[in-house]
């Protein structure tokens, strides 16, 4: 982060020098939302068109068959632990894992550790195996088989948490696996998305619901068969939801192998883990109406395990919204905020996951039931739905920043933690980006308003991927407002080609605008024209800033770049 802050003061006094220097070269600029709208792609929603969903693939085990429904969490520090669970038939009552870092992997695993397993009973017919690997280096690659002799899964492999401040993981709201066939399907297309975009996620974590009838287990099968091949190698650290919790001491609980940190008889109902600079809470929500002592010690619990926590990053997960989109559960969402939302406030949470509501919604940050100014003054709330199972009774609430309902809800959100800068960016089914945020934590940024995209457009607004190095570069910039109320913003566009260029420094400056603009809520699009004069054909580079009040920029350039053509 003090790289990226001296680079920014240097970038800063390098555009203050050159524009005293008279080196903003003729230039206009213009800001606005009332120009052409950008073509909305629509999105086909599985079970709701009649297409068919991606077909997940079933496997069909006999009562002694290989190992099956292998899964990663953590039970311990993810830096030199990792937890395995796995299901068997019941005429299996032993197993083990085999590990080894896999630069030292052999194909039939010679040499490997073992771990002896945990068995219990899982439901009638299997059994389940679960084993906690410890002492394992911190950043480091493992391969890994669960089962025993005869009976071995194929090999996976996991990668331990590094001491980092910069990584990524995956939020996914209510999947409801089994609400009808297509189900599955679509959280796999999901998955498979995701792993596309961001395929250096480190874990996922999942705001309950995962399947509609908790006592179905082959709406368990579903679920698993469909988690095959993501959740065998990157971990996956679930909530209770109001589905689960119908029956939350059968097959959720003993599927999964959980921190057991939590308040005693609320154990994985309640816990929490550390990854790199963040700390993670996950609660069950279900039980804020509990009476007495049950929901007191939860209260405790929360308020100690925050304070005892200096990451620079708090997240909490719980399925029911205090904040939400309609009025169901009302009693419940003022129990959160009466008893809950105070505690992660005075404890400095910047964002909650939740679920239940079937809709995706991000809210304003907020502080004391009053939405606040900037992103890094309150907690943030995200409403996912990963599932087909969607609704369309949206209410108005000044709180809410960005609202999907029916089809359009459906998708996952990556977060990014890059040190003091968290970017938030929530896809859909077809892939395309339905809401991004974004919050920075240094004293000396500013993060109200922040550059979204910039494009090259001919004079009717369409994008191209080509400018004359004679005549005008007309550029456009979307410019992302984060909080409720319109703010001025200073935007500086720089254009820049020649010997040295790249992406993020070198070359000649072509041309400086310079303008301020008023940002609506919804946020704006901001245009400048750079006169070119006799510019050779190559690489052109586009540096996008938000500058503060003193004319520095609060962040590093929004990179774009295009060709220059004779």
């Amino acid at each position: 982060m003090l790289k990226m802050r001296d680079r920014l003061k240097w970038m800063g006094l390098l555009l203050v020098l050159m524009l005293l220097a008279g080196a903003a070269f003729i230039g206009q600029g213009a800001a606005g939302n009332t120009d052409p709208p950008e073509q909305t792609v629509g999105q086909e929603v599985y079970g709701s068109t009649g297409l068919q969903a991606p077909a997940v693939q079933t496997f069909v085990y006999g009562a002694a068959g290989a190992p099956e429904q292998v899964i990663l969490s953590w039970t311990g520090d993810p830096r030199t632990t990792q937890t395995i669970a796995w299901r068997t038939g019941d005429a299996v009552t032993g197993g083990k894992i085999q590990y080894m870092k896999e630069s030292e992997k052999t194909g039939d695993f010679s040499g490997a550790l073992e771990k002896e397993a945990v068995s219990s009973e899982l439901y009638t017919g299997f059994n389940h195996f679960e084993a906690q690997l410890d002492s394992l280096e911190s950043g480091v690659t493992y391969v890994y088989r669960v089962g025993c002799e005869g009976g071995w899964s194929e090999a996976g492999a996991f990668t331990t948490a590094a001491d980092t401040d910069k990584f990524s993981f995956m939020y996914m709201g209510d999947l409801h696996i089994g609400y009808d066939p297509n189900s599955a399907g679509v959280w796999k297309q999901l998955l498979e998305n995701a792993l596309t975009n961001y395929p250096d996620l480190k874990f996922a974590l999942q705001g309950g619901d995962l399947v509609d009838e908790t006592t179905d287990t082959g709406q368990w099968e579903e679920f698993f068969n469909t988690a095959a091949g993501v959740f065998d190698r990157i971990p996956f650290m679930p909530a209770i939801g109001n589905h689960e919790f119908e029956n939350a001491s059968s097959i959720y609980l003993k599927s999964f192998a959980l921190p057991q940190n939590g308040p005693e008889e609320l154990k994985e109902h309640h816990y929490s883990f550390d990854y790199g600079n963040a700390h993670f809470v996950v609660l069950d929500s279900n039980l804020m109406g509990s009476e007495g002592d049950l929901s007191e010690a939860g209260m405790n619990w929360l308020e100690s395990d925050l304070q005892s926590s200096d990451k620079t990053w708090k997240f909490v997960m719980f399925h029911h919204p205090p904040y939400g989109v309609d009025s169901r559960d009302a009693t419940l969402s003022d129990m959160i905020k009466a008893s809950w939302a105070p505690i992660m406030e005075s404890n400095g949470v910047d964002m909650v996951f939740v679920g239940h509501q079937h809709l995706y919604m991000r809210t304003y940050p907020i502080s004391a039931g009053v939405i606040q100014e900037r992103p890094d003054q309150g907690i943030t709330y995200v409403l996912g739905n990963a599932g087909n199972k969607t609704y369309l009774q949206t209410e108005t609430h000044d709180y809410i920043a960005v609202v999907k309902e029916s089809s359009a809800s459906t998708g996952y959100t990556a977060i990014n933690i890059d040190g003091d800068v968290l970017t938030m960016t929530t896809r859909g089914l077809d892939g395309g980006i339905m809401d991004e945020f974004e919050i920075s934590k240094s004293s000396d940024m500013d993060s109200r308003v922040a550059v979204d995209s910039v494009k090259l457009v001919n004079s009717d607004y369409q994008e191209i991927s080509a400018a004359s190095g004679s005549g005008y570069c007309h550029l456009k910039a979307r410019i992302n407002n984060y909080t409720s109320k319109a703010q001025t913003a200073d935007v500086l566009f720089q254009v820049r080609s020649g010997s040295g260029a790249t992406a993020e420094y070198g070359g000649e400056p072509l041309g400086i605008v310079s303008l301020q603009s008023e940002i609506p809520a919804t946020g704006a699009d901001v245009y400048a024209d750079i006169i070119l004069s006799d510019v050779s054909p190559g690489k052109a580079y586009a540096d996008v800033y938000v500058l503060d009040d003193a004319g520095v920029p609060i962040n590093v350039p929004f990179e774009y770049s295009f060709d220059i053509t004779s």
